[in-house]
This record gives structure tokens, sequence and C-alpha cells, in this order.
């Protein structure tokens, strides 16, 4: 998964992870060592960014996961475990749980809207997480 960010004349923004470029695999999401994406970003008024999607997890599932950075690029280590959240399982079956949107409400909680397998086909699901 990876995120750039860009300054307002397009160039790379060097004050942001590496060279402008953030880079997360395996063990940042839901601790594969497979395919991490992401599909949405928000930033925050507080500098901070959280970005969602999946990842694969260590049995070959995809997890919907919520990653947190702080505005240099390195992971907020005082949002879930180690600047992420991984949810799996939500509609009760095992496999593809994915964030597509990412929103903050007026007290400041977290919303994502996607998707999870229950199983026998795909549910459109809404997840709520705390700041």
């Amino acid at each position: 998964m990876v995120i750039w960010r860009y300054n307002p004349n397009g160039t790379l923004d060097p004050s942001f992870g590496t060279g402008g470029i953030v880079v997360h695999g395996g063990a940042a999401g839901g601790g594969g060592s497979n395919f991490d994406f992401a599909y949405s970003i928000l930033a925050s008024p507080s500098g901070k960014f959280l970005a969602t999607g999946r990842s694969s997890n260590p049995a070959g599932n995809e997890d919907m996961v919520v990653w947190r950075y702080n505005a240099d690029g390195t992971l907020d280590s005082t949002f879930g475990t180690g600047g992420f959240v991984v949810q799996g399982g939500t509609a009760g079956g095992i496999g593809l749980d994915t964030g597509y949107s990412i929103a903050t409400d007026s007290f400041g909680r977290i919303l994502v809207t996607g998707n999870s397998w229950n199983g026998m086909d795909n549910d459109m699901t809404i997840w709520r997480l705390f700041p």
C-alpha cells in the first residue's frame, strides 16, 4: 500500500515519508505477506491522515484495514495496534472484508463503508471506529 504526497507545484513533498512516499505491506495491515490495498484517504484537521482498504491475513483471507498516519507519514502508534485497525469476518464469513470510503463525523468518530463476505455473497458494511 502506497501513499504519495505532493506539493502544490506537483513535486513530491520530501517532509512526508521517504522523499514524499510512504509504503506499508504485510505486517502493516492484516499481518499476511501478500496484498495490501488502500482505496480511500482522508486528511484530518489535526494534520493526521486516515486510509482504508484491505490486507491479506496469515490465512490468506483479506481483512478491512484503517491505517492512521502522522503528518510526517509515520504510523500513529496511538491508534489501534501500532497505527492500524484490522476487521475481518464482519458479515460472518471468512474471506473478503474491504473498506472503500472513509469519513469522520462531527464527534471525530471514523466511518468506513465497504463490503464483507458472508459465506455466499458480499454484504454492504459500515464500520464506526472511535478515534
